[in-house]
């Protein structure tokens, strides 16, 4: 009996340990090159390509710009407020050039409507390339991907507004 209490012991010891080297879990790293061609994809697990967006300042932080990239074209875009049947993606994105991981603090949004609820998936695999910035236009490439039936890859230009 007392063999069998230590064994039981020692189990509840080797079965509770904690693997310290894990940590906090990454999101998983695409290894998929981001295309040289206009942004497109799938949302909702429907075929999705940019056509208009824009940027404008984030009133939450000055180093960022809010982005939106629409399936439509929007004739003013600085006034836009969004087509809500409309799939788009939505996002916070640096005011500065250079190569940028999405994870857990950096990522876009795939929003859409589905049966008169809104819809957002977050999108913490890929990377945003911004490529050039001045007064009046942001380019850049874009992969992003929350699922199979959610993601896009291509590049894109779009209006700045201030």
């Amino acid at each position: 009996m007392k063999y069998l209490i230590g064994l039981l012991i020692l189990m509840s010891f080797v079965a509770c340990k904690k693997d310290s080297s894990k940590g906090v879990q990454e999101p998983k790293r695409i290894v998929e090159e981001i295309k040289d061609s206009l942004l497109d994809g799938k949302i909702a697990n429907g075929d999705w390509a940019f056509i208009s967006g824009r940027v404008r300042p984030n009133y939450f932080d000055s180093n960022s710009y809010s982005l939106d990239l629409w399936e439509f074209n929007s004739e003013d875009p600085c006034n836009e407020f969004g087509n809500f049947d409309a799939r788009k993606i939505i996002g916070i994105i640096p005011k500065s050039s250079g190569r940028f991981e999405f994870g857990n603090e950096r990522n876009v949004t795939f929003s859409f409507n589905q049966d008169g609820t809104s819809v957002n998936y977050i999108a913490t695999e890929g990377e945003l390339v911004i490529t050039n910035i001045d007064s009046e236009y942001l380019e850049g490439k874009m992969l992003a991907r929350f699922d199979s039936e959610n993601y896009v890859n291509g590049k894109f230009k779009v209006k700045v507004f201030s």
